[in-house]
């Protein structure tokens, strides 16, 4: 059989609302307990951190009047800080002191960065020097093997001259150290004369040739720069007298060799003599000495031929450079 829904009655409507009203009143009784309980959590916190704070207050004014006790007792008298002054002064003293001799040390190593630079430059200056004087030796040393080789066929003329008129008997000398060959005046002119005797043109003719195949020779010709024929006179007379006197002896030499019409020389020879031989009068400018330091007026009359070296001036003046060189490196080497 069909069940009918009834309606429901009004105390049942009542009961429903009643208990969700007790439901609420509860919650909210929930939350007043809760919200006391944290408010007298709070209010111990509080509490123990005013107690906290308090007694660090406390601790501080403690320390305070321990410190203060303690600083009483290392109160200094006045001879203490007397002497504590004194202390403080000599420290200051010798703190200035310090720094006075800092500062001549900085200037000292200023002084020694000025010294060691100027040392450096004139290490560098020397360096140039000792460079110099190695380019100097260099230059000097291979002069020295022109001058020795232009000695050494000077030498080597000398001696060719000697040997060729070692065993002749014609009237001259050959000297050992110029090469100079002494013609005795008197055998080729009469006193007082500037013209040939037979007997001087004799003697040239044998003279002459064998001269100049010793200076001309393909062996020296090249070295040959100059023959010069020289008069020389005996004191007696006038300088100027005599210096025409020489100048003509030496010219009548060199004409008997050089005219046009001579026999001694070819063509070709006689061209080449032309260009070297010069002729010079010297008076009595170079007299020869007897032995007791009179004028020997007879060998002072006399012709001189000469032959002179290419560069043999310039080998006298580097023979003086280097002689006064080696002086100074022997003075310097005392």
């Amino acid at each position: 059989m069909a069940r009918r829904n009834r309606k429901p009655t009004e105390f049942q409507e009542v009961s429903y609302w009643q208990s969700y009203s007790d439901m609420m009143a509860g919650v909210l009784l929930m939350f007043i307990l809760i919200i006391c309980g944290t408010l007298f959590v709070l209010m111990q916190v509080k509490n123990s951190y005013d107690a906290s704070e308090l007694e660090l207050q406390e601790r501080e004014a403690e320390l305070e009047e321990e410190i203060s006790e303690k600083l009483g007792y290392i109160d200094l008298t006045e001879a203490q800080q007397a002497l504590l002054d004194e202390q403080q002064a000599l420290l200051d003293e010798q703190q200035a002191d310090l720094d006075e001799a800092q500062d001549a040390l900085n200037a000292r190593e200023l002084e020694l960065e000025d010294a060691l630079l100027l040392l450096a430059q004139q290490q560098d200056e020397l360096e140039e020097k000792e460079t110099k004087i190695q380019d100097q030796e260099a230059a000097l040393a291979s002069q020295q093997a022109q001058i020795e080789e232009i000695i050494g066929v000077k030498k080597e003329i000398i001696a060719a001259l000697s040997d060729a008129f070692a065993n002749t008997d014609l009237s001259l000398s050959v000297d050992s150290q110029t090469g100079a060959i002494t013609l005795d005046a008197s055998v080729l002119f009469d006193y007082d004369s500037a013209d040939l005797s037979e007997e001087g043109k004799e003697t040239l003719a044998a003279f002459l040739p064998a001269y100049f195949d010793v200076v001309l020779s393909d062996e020296y010709i090249d070295y040959i720069s100059e023959i010069i024929i020289e008069g020389h006179t005996d004191t007696s007379g006038s300088y100027i007298y005599n210096l025409d006197l020489s100048q003509a002896r030496a010219a009548s030499v060199a004409a008997y060799c050089l005219d046009d019409d001579q026999a001694i020389f070819s063509s070709d020879m006689l061209s080449l003599v032309r260009e070297l031989v010069s002729v010079s009068g010297r008076s009595w400018s170079s007299p020869i000495y007897a032995s007791d330091g009179t004028v020997d007026a007879d060998a002072s009359r006399r012709v001189e031929i000469k032959f002179r070296l290419a560069d043999e001036e310039m080998v006298d003046q580097l023979l003086e450079v280097l002689e006064s060189y080696d002086t100074s490196g022997n003075e310097d080497a005392g």
